[in-house]
C-alpha cells in the first residue's frame, strides 16, 4: 500500500511539475491557430481585392471595344448616308 500511495504522490509531484509547460504548449497551439485564421482572412481579402480589380480591368477593355465598335458602325453609317444622298435623284 505504501508503495501505491508512493506512486500516487510522484505522479501528482510530476503533473504540477510539468503544468506550466503544458501550459506554454497550449497558449503557443492557441497563438498559431489565431496566427494561421488570420492569415487565411488576410489571403481570402486580397484575392477579393484581386479579383475585383481583375474584373474593372476586364470591363474597361470591354467597354473601350464597345465603343470602338460604335465608332466603327457610326462611320460606316455616315459613309452610307452619304453615298446614298449622293445617288438620290432631287426632286
Amino acid at each position: 500500500m505504501a508503495g501505491a500511495v508512493q506512486v500516487f504522490k510522484d505522479s501528482m509531484v510530476e503533473t504540477i511539475a510539468c503544468a506550466p509547460s503544458r501550459g506554454r504548449a497550449e497558449t503557443s497551439t492557441r497563438r498559431a491557430k489565431r496566427i494561421e485564421t488570420s492569415v487565411a482572412n488576410f489571403e481570402k481579402s486580397v484575392g477579393q481585392v484581386l479579383g475585383v480589380s481583375l474584373l474593372r480591368r476586364r470591363t474597361r477593355a470591354n467597354a473601350n471595344s464597345m465603343a470602338s465598335t460604335a465608332e466603327e458602325l457610326a462611320s460606316i453609317d455616315r459613309g452610307g448616308a452619304a453615298s446614298e444622298e449622293a445617288t438620290t435623284p432631287s426632286t
